[in-house]
C-alpha cells in the first residue's frame, strides 16, 4: 500500500471547512453527531467522510452546492465548497454529497493512493 501525496495546509483546509459546515448546520438541532471516517475505496484511493446528524441539504441546494458564491448561511461567502472541490480534483480526487440515511449530510472525497490509481482525464 502507498501513501497519499497531497499538501497538508490544503487537506486541513479541506477537512476544517467541511468540519465547520456540519456543525454550522448542527446548530439548535435536537441531535448532533459530527462522524469523521476514513477508509479504502476500490484499493486504489482513501476516502474521507464528514457525517452529520444536522437537517441535511435542500434538494433545491443540493445540485448547486459546489458553485461559487453559492451559500446557504447569512454571513456565508459561498467559496468554501467550491474551493475544497478544487483543492481535491488537483490533488487527483473527487468530492461530493451524499444524503445520510439515518438524517443529515455526508461529504466525502477521495484521493488516489500513490502509483494505485488511473489517473484522471478532464
Amino acid at each position: 500500500l502507498g501513501g497519499v501525496d497531497a499538501d497538508l495546509g490544503q487537506m486541513q483546509q479541506v477537512i476544517m471547512n467541511l468540519v465547520r459546515n456540519s456543525i454550522d448546520a448542527m446548530t439548535g438541532w435536537p441531535k448532533r453527531d459530527l462522524i469523521l471516517r476514513t477508509g479504502l475505496k476500490e484499493a486504489n484511493y482513501v476516502e474521507v467522510a464528514v457525517i452529520d446528524t444536522g437537517p441535511g441539504v435542500s434538494e433545491n441546494v443540493r445540485s448547486s452546492l459546489f458553485t461559487p458564491f453559492m451559500s446557504t448561511k447569512a454571513q456565508g461567502t459561498g467559496l468554501g465548497l467550491a474551493i475544497c472541490k478544487t483543492i481535491i480534483e488537483a490533488h487527483g480526487g473527487n468530492l461530493w454529497y451524499e444524503e445520510t440515511p439515518s438524517g443529515g449530510a455526508t461529504f466525502k472525497f477521495t484521493l488516489p493512493i500513490n502509483g494505485k490509481a488511473e489517473p484522471k482525464h478532464g
